[in-house]
């Protein structure tokens, strides 16, 4: 018999298609109406799929440690297909709400055991003098980090490995405020909570992270270009216990709980515009910082640990109509860790990495139907 948790798991996308319908239904008559669907490919090299140090790409090109990994190659290239559906409601005095579902795919050429898929909506709701609200939904449930060693696993023959595979889903809800300040300004807030479950042998990693943004925007720059400055904050809970632990003793399991500030900024600028054909570029760079709470000096990994990230991120974009968008990309992350205590190189739970991504994506969008007002509004 079908456990309570998959029944609640299949019906999470039939509740989501039944309030899109009943949404765009009850509202049939509000307004300019429109529903679109879009469809999106990928493709990027990816040189450090699973984020390994580089002490761990070495072991695992020696072969010496075969069931440390699960991997043919530390590096692939990677295909990200695409779907989503939105419906666009434009009602008056500036108001606009948008609905929209959609689904991703990750797949790896070589590595089909890193694949997964996620889902997610997201509603938008606009006023006139640069005025909206977001709010947001994203599922991931089953992530593929790499395999860990499980201290609590009894191989059934002496010597078979102890390392397991370690996946979790992860579930994102964010909510979203955009305020117009002055000619040429926007003012946004951020908040996100994640909640990450990992499957049967890690639990104790098992988290809740809560984040709070805050950025600053110029959108009337030379160009047609846009400018941002963000700051955030992250904290994470760890459960950090399986339930094996002796009354009285010292918890014996990670404890990968968290803190940590960030800062970027997002710019954007057109090269060159024709009709409907722009030509645009656009870089992001984030610092992040990750000091972790742990206060078990025998967990190895994350007593004492600071991580400190740098990402980048390069792209050139252009649009040839309404309907179709590409865009080239190159993205770079270095991550330092500094563990409070040694680590064998042979770890392949440290956390210093270096990764970059070459890619690119082309983007397809259309109109399903639309109302007569929304037709009207388009051809003016």
């Amino acid at each position: 018999m079908m456990g309570v948790t998959q029944l609640r798991h299949r019906a999470r996308p039939a509740a989501l298609a039944l309030v899109f319908m009943t949404v765009a239904a009850g509202l049939a008559h509000a307004g300019a109406q429109r529903v679109a669907l879009s469809a999106s490919l990928a493709s990027n090299y990816d040189s450090n799929i699973l984020e390994y140090a580089s002490d761990a790409i070495t072991v695992f090109e020696s072969g010496t440690r075969p069931d440390h990994f699960s991997l043919v190659s530390t590096d692939d290239l990677v295909w990200n297909p695409g779907l989503a559906l939105a419906w666009e409601l434009a009602g008056q005095r500036g108001r606009r709400r948008v609905l929209r579902l959609w689904a991703n795919g990750n797949f790896h050429q070589k590595n089909g055991t890193a694949d997964f898929r996620s889902a997610g909506f997201a509603w938008h709701e606009s006023w006139s003098r640069g005025r909206r609200l977001s709010v947001s939904w994203y599922r991931l449930p089953n992530f593929y980090l790499r395999q860990l060693l499980d201290e609590d696993y009894l191989p059934p023959y002496p010597g078979l490995s102890r390392y397991r595979r370690a996946s979790f889903g992860l579930d994102i809800g964010s909510l979203d405020w955009m305020q117009a300040v002055g000619r040429g300004n926007t003012l946004r807030l951020g908040t996100q909570f994640e909640v990450r479950r990992y499957h049967v042998d890690f639990r104790d990693r098992d988290s809740n992270t809560g984040q709070g943004e805050l950025a600053w925007g110029w959108t009337r720059l030379p160009r047609h270009g846009q400018f941002e400055l963000r700051a955030l904050y992250r904290r994470s809970q760890a459960k950090a216990e399986d339930g094996d632990e002796v009354a009285g003793g010292v918890p014996d399991d990670p404890d990968t709980r968290y803190h940590g500030l960030a800062a970027g900024t997002h710019g954007e600028v057109e090269f060159a515009r024709r009709a409907l054909s722009r030509l645009s570029g656009d870089a992001d760079y984030q610092f992040s910082t990750r000091d972790f709470d742990s206060d078990r000096p025998a967990d190895k990994f994350h007593f004492g640990r600071r991580d400190r990230l740098h990402t980048l991120e390069l792209g050139i974009g252009a649009r040839w109509n309404r309907a179709w968008r590409g865009r080239a990309f190159w993205h770079y992350e270095r991550n330092r860790a500094n563990l409070g205590v040694p680590v064998a190189i042979t770890s392949v739970d440290t956390g210093d990495y270096s990764r970059s991504q070459l890619g690119i994506r082309l983007d397809w969008s259309g109109t399903l139907w639309h109302s007569k007002a929304a037709a009207s509004a388009s051809d003016e």
